[in-house]
């Protein structure tokens, strides 16, 4: 299946403000938050350009704002561009934004000849434009600086395939065979699963390096989200618990052996110099 904008759209326009409460729906999806949170703090520096693609209500674009750093937000969906502008009107925050741009990730050419300092593409750009990633990335590398670094997220294909697993076995070997083999949740592959018009490619640790790797970027920093705590939310309701489960989560990252069991890889990328 080739990348559909208009499907990302619909979907991310139904899904409204439930992309900012996700975050806090459990102790799961709070773990996934404090991970990539950690990732951005790690590698953007205070004060510095950042390019936010897929900003969706503003989650990490607030985080940004509070770090001084000045921030051009972008989203396909002109629904969650305008949660994104009222939140950050609503905070404080919207003189820290220079502009709110309605694009799509394979095609930025409205940002002219806007350098960043960091690009910022957290819960899943890179999957959702299927076949045109390579575009993405492109466009991606124009708009950084030359020390500019990349900061994305991606589906992980074995770590979804292990939290919802009570969803993948009951579907016909056919599909799972399909889904295994591309990493795409398409109708193509899967015309089953996809009744909410979510389409997106998984990826492996190994894919998303090599995808990396072969537009000249170095990769600094690779992790899952979350490799430990998938599926023990039940466990993770003490805050002390939440916070030992945390500090072994980010152990487990230098593992190469955690990074496939997440139900997203997040990576870290700059150019070679």
């Amino acid at each position: 299946m080739t990348y559909d904008p208009d499907a990302v759209v619909r979907f991310f326009d139904a899904f409204g403000f439930g992309e900012y409460e996700r975050h806090d729906q459990s102790a799961e999806a709070r773990m996934k938050y404090e991970l990539h949170l950690r990732c951005l703090r790690d590698f953007v520096s205070p004060g510095t350009s950042v390019l936010e693609i897929g900003a969706g209500p503003g989650r990490f674009t607030e985080t940004l704002a509070e770090m001084g750093c000045r921030i051009s937000v972008v989203d396909l969906s002109a629904e969650q561009l305008r949660l994104n502008r009222e939140r950050a009107e609503e905070k404080g925050y919207a003189s820290s934004i220079d502009l709110w741009l309605e694009a799509d990730i394979c095609d930025l050419g409205a940002l002219g000849a806007r350098r960043y300092e960091a690009v910022v593409a957290f819960g899943g750009p890179f999957s959702y434009v299927l076949d045109r990633r390579a575009d993405a990335l492109r466009e991606c590398r124009r708009l950084m600086t030359a020390d500019g670094r990349l900061l994305l997220s991606v589906m992980s294909r074995w770590g979804s395939i292990h939290a919802f697993l009570h969803g993948v076995y009951d579907l016909p070997q056919g599909e799972i065979e399909a889904v295994l083999r591309s990493g795409d949740v398409t109708p193509a592959t899967s015309p089953s699963s996809v009744e909410g018009g979510h389409f997106f490619h998984m990826f492996t640790s190994d894919e998303l390096r090599e995808f990396l790797e072969s537009d000249g970027l170095s990769v600094r920093h690779m992790a899952a989200s979350n490799a430990v705590s998938t599926k023990w939310s039940d466990l993770l309701t003490e805050e002390r618990h939440f916070r030992t489960v945390l500090a072994l989560e980010q152990e487990a990252t230098r593992s190469a052996g955690a990074l496939d069991m997440g139900t997203h890889i997040i990576a870290v990328a700059q150019a070679d110099t």
